[in-house]
């Protein structure tokens, strides 16, 4: 399988604007995984209806990304594993990790 987004330019900056202005401020920490990341957001409703948004656009997009996402109890941070064949890891900096880092996440 091919490590390529099946996104065009435009439609690509576009999801970096969404996952700027929806995502960003729920993000709370971004760490380094064997073959890609772990993203941990606020636990509200809302931000998971929004993480579910985004696996089933990437899903879409990028068939390549596996996802793996924890839900604990009580409202707790959620976590969202991303994880892929060699080569993720710069895929997701250069796309959905770029556009969620802002100061304040690791």
């Amino acid at each position: 399988m091919a490590l390529a987004c099946r996104l065009t330019t435009p439609e690509l900056r576009e999801r970096e604007r969404w996952l700027v202005t929806s995502l960003g401020p729920a993000t709370e920490a971004i760490e380094a995984v064997p073959g890609g990341y772990a993203v941990t957001f606020r636990g509200d409703g809302e931000v998971i209806a929004r993480v579910a948004e985004l696996i089933g656009l990437e899903r879409i997009c990028c068939p390549f990304l596996q996802f793996d996402l924890r839900i604990p109890p009580d409202e707790g941070a959620i976590l969202l594993t991303l994880t892929g064949p060699e080569g993720t890891i710069e895929f997701l900096d250069a796309t959905l990790i770029g556009a969620l880092r802002s100061p304040g996440t690791s």
